[in-house]
């Protein structure tokens, strides 16, 4: 099983390429039936063995979200939950619920504003570390070992994780019977004062943006204003179609409490979300971010470092800052916690990375809206290509020159 990723324009994808065997009835199965928590996928046959081509298109891996956000219960309901969704989504078509691949590199979270989960479901042969285990071992060691209780809960899961007969139902029940009531208390609050936003816990629709023409330039990336954003709507509470009685009676017991979190949390992003201002989008063909946090050029003390390991410098016409790089991970976007906190609203809030690694620079993209170029060739995600200096770097459309 290989992984690797290509970016075009319009989408990014995550390609694993392996060999099929006997599971040709789970891709089938998954190509006739869209399982709303799954990334969806096409495939195609190269020298013998076969691609599944995930759309990853405006998400990110929990592994490089975690970089740049700190682990919160909230994510942790919401990673588990689409969990238990996806597992009994693929259970009702006789698929294998060990052929979703639970690792930080393919788990996904949308980057719009209400950060549905994604999974990734691989119906082919597999080796590495993909497991709920492995997942969890890589959660603690990103922990804010600040926050007692969430420090607590983690390393619970992850030993519960240990254990072979422990279910998805009993870590997600779990999560739930140990939420500290600081946090429910907080979030009762948010819901009582939102307005009547109930939203059940279920597979939503995930609307992409569709461009009517082929892009083959920066220029012409789908504005954000014809993106469709997904409904605001109230759902109905899907059934579980399990066997046995006393299965169903664990799933619904489950259920009923998940429903009553989710909708706590949505409750309260729905009322985050209604305090915040609209964004004037640009006139211009580049999908538009939030609007930047506003910060001041980074100032770099002689404390800090007294080396300097490269420098970014604008080529453009608006107003942007050079930089140092004196770190050895740093990081561009236009949120405040970055070393080069750009301004134009093209940019993403995370939008790339430069690692210093023996004196060589390697720029990486995080998935961003509008793409990272390298020379004018659009990089993929997730990987490291190496700068040389005189090297032009253009961040959506904001050109600076390594050195």
């Amino acid at each position: 099983m290989e992984v690797s990723y290509k970016r075009t324009y319009k989408e990014s994808y995550l390609i694993i390429t392996g060999t099929l065997g006997s599971y040709q009835y789970e891709e089938m199965m998954l190509k006739e039936n869209e399982l709303k928590t799954l990334l969806t996928f096409y495939t195609m046959d190269v020298n013998g063995k076969t691609q599944f081509w995930y759309d990853i298109s405006s998400k990110q891996s929990i592994k490089d979200y975690l970089e740049q956000n700190p682990i919160s219960f909230e994510l942790l309901i919401r990673i588990f939950a689409a969990i238990m969704v996806a597992f009994e989504e693929v259970a009702k078509y006789l698929l294998r619920t060990e052929h979703i691949l639970l690792s930080a590199e393919t788990i996904y979270v949308s980057r719009q504003e209400g950060q549905e989960v994604y999974l990734c479901y691989y119906p082919g042969d597999q080796d590495g570390k993909c497991g709920l285990s492995d997942f969890m071992n890589h959660i603690i060691g990103v922990l804010d070992y600040a926050d007692d209780d969430l420090t607590r809960l983690c390393y619970s899961l992850y030993e519960m994780t240990l254990d072979e007969h422990t279910t998805i139902g009993d870590l997600y029940e779990y999560i739930q019977e140990n939420l500290p009531e600081d946090y429910i208390q907080a979030s009762n609050m948010q819901r009582g004062n939102s307005t009547g936003n109930n939203c059940a816990l279920q597979k939503e629709e995930h609307i992409y943006a569709e461009g009517d023409e082929h892009i083959d330039s920066v220029e012409n990336v789908v504005p954000y204003d014809d993106m469709e954003e997904p409904a605001e709507e109230e759902v109905a509470q899907r059934e579980f179609d399990f066997g046995g009685n006393v299965l169903e009676e664990i799933f619904n017991r489950i259920r009923s409490k998940g429903l009553e979190i989710y909708d706590m949390i949505m409750s309260w992003q729905k009322g985050k979300k209604d305090r915040k201002e609209d964004n004037k989008p640009l006139e211009n063909d580049l999908i538009i971010e939030p609007e930047p946090v506003e910060c001041e050029p980074t100032v770099f003390l002689g404390a800090k470092s007294n080396k300097v390991y490269g420098s970014l410098r604008y080529i453009g016409n608006e107003k942007e800052s050079d930089y140092i790089i004196d770190s050895n991970i740093f990081r561009i976007g236009t949120h405040g916690a970055n070393d080069a906190c750009l301004n134009s609203q093209t940019v993403s809030r995370h939008h790339a990375k430069i690692n210093e690694i023996d004196n060589h620079f390697y720029i990486q993209d995080l998935n961003s809206t509008n793409g990272t170029f390298l020379n004018d060739i659009m990089l993929n995600y997730s990987q490291s290509y190496e700068l040389n200096p005189g090297d032009r770097i253009t961040f959506a459309d904001v050109p600076y020159i390594f050195s």
